[in-house]
């Protein structure tokens, strides 16, 4: 049926790893590593795969309120706990404020999806230029929050 088809496919999302790549601490200055990994989820979150799910969810989730938890937590687990872990390990480096990093991130991913569902809505890719820019614009703007200075 249609949930199992749909929790079959948030599974499969969740076991694919989006930072295998980008260890939580690289040693990369955050002003270097934070826009990597921010273009990194926003590419992942943009594929033709994980936008199907999303627009599934858009238009099914009320059928099914038990999928949208479930995307949910998908999201954290594949995306917000992974940069929240790479915070951290920059903070703990020094070079940023002490802040929530799960709450950076999922503010972080917030804006993330915003531009997503632009694309969703109005049914178009999301071209590469757009995800470079987005990344780095909101690496920026997070760190001028919680960047030492």
């Amino acid at each position: 049926d249609k949930e199992s088809l749909f929790n079959a496919v948030i599974q499969r999302l969740k076991e694919q790893a989006v930072f295998q790549e980008l260890p939580s601490d690289d040693r990369h200055p955050v002003a270097d590593g934070l826009p990597r990994r921010l273009h990194a989820i926003f590419a992942d979150a943009a594929s033709p795969q994980s936008m199907i799910v999303s627009k599934l969810a858009m238009r099914e989730g009320h059928r099914f309120p038990d999928l949208v938890p479930l995307l949910v937590e998908g999201t954290r687990d594949r995306y917000t706990r992974p940069l929240a872990a790479y915070l951290d390990a920059r903070k703990l480096a020094g070079e940023l404020r002490d802040c929530d990093t799960l709450e950076v991130s999922e503010m972080a991913l917030d804006l993330i999806f915003a531009e997503l569902s632009r694309s969703i809505y109005t049914d178009t890719p999301v071209p590469e230029a757009l995800i470079r820019d987005c990344a780095e614009r909101i690496a920026v703007l997070l760190l001028k929050g919680i960047a030492v200075r």
